[in-house]
């Protein structure tokens, strides 16, 4: 797997929000793309109530992996979700999954 990039395929704007009260680490992972073949990962930190708006990112289905190790409130969480258009999707992250809010 490769870090992603905006190289291939239709671009759409990817929303993070930690909806926690701790700062999270957030693992972002394209499937591959059938019609593009593009794949890879993104790894970022938020801070608590904070997000984070990707504009050079492909339409395709994304898993998303959200820990804290904070002794405030340690947790892991997943989500998923497919994005087939340009519009603004969003992934909320909480401790106990990742939601894919869609547009």
């Amino acid at each position: 797997n490769r870090q992603l990039s905006p190289d291939k395929g239709k671009e759409t704007v990817i929303r993070v929000v930690n909806t926690t009260k701790v700062a999270v680490t957030v693992s972002m992972y394209l499937n591959e793309t059938a019609a593009h073949g593009e794949c890879g990962w993104r790894s970022f930190t938020l801070s608590k109530n904070n997000d984070i708006v990707f504009t050079d990112l492909v339409q395709g289905c994304y898993n998303l992996y959200a820990w804290s190790d904070d002794p405030k409130g340690r947790f892991r969480s997943n989500g998923a979700g497919c994005i087939n258009n340009s519009d603004k999707w969003t992934f909320e992250v909480n401790t106990a999954t990742v939601k894919f809010v869609g547009p």
